[in-house]
């Protein structure tokens, strides 16, 4: 079994296939090898993250990526129009969107329909 170290050894952060873009750890990996300050990365969101991280890429090195998590997501990548993303600045806008909305639909919960919340309980703990 490999160690969590191992495994972190193992990405390779100047390529950006390898690294986990719908995960706030992947996120938070890459950007400490790009020399942020774990602490101050704490206080910024998921969005801001991702497009922070692109900065240190290329449109080129983006773009595949880009295709593979839509695919992987189950959706059509052809739709994605990345010609029009000459700039990393329009890029990594529009490919932070997708991972924020693929990681949002990864973790989706339900509720199930018999359990209802008091308007009075709103920002209070609920009773079960």
């Amino acid at each position: 079994m490999k160690s969590e170290q191992d495994v972190a050894n193992a990405i390779d952060f100047d390529d950006a296939s390898t690294i986990d873009w719908l995960s706030e750890k992947g996120l938070c990996d890459a950007l400490a090898h790009y020399g942020e300050d774990k602490s101050e990365l704490k206080h910024m969101d998921f969005n801001a993250k991702v497009v922070l991280l692109c900065n240190n890429f290329k449109p080129n090195d983006i773009r595949p990526v880009f295709q593979g998590i839509y695919q992987e997501a189950g959706k059509n990548w052809r739709s994605l129009k990345l010609a029009k993303h000459r700039t990393m600045k329009t890029l990594a806008f529009d490919f932070a969107k997708a991972c924020v909305d693929i990681g949002n639909a990864r973790t989706a919960l339900t509720v199930p329909g018999r359990i209802t919340i008091k308007k009075e309980n709103l920002g209070g703990s609920a009773n079960a």
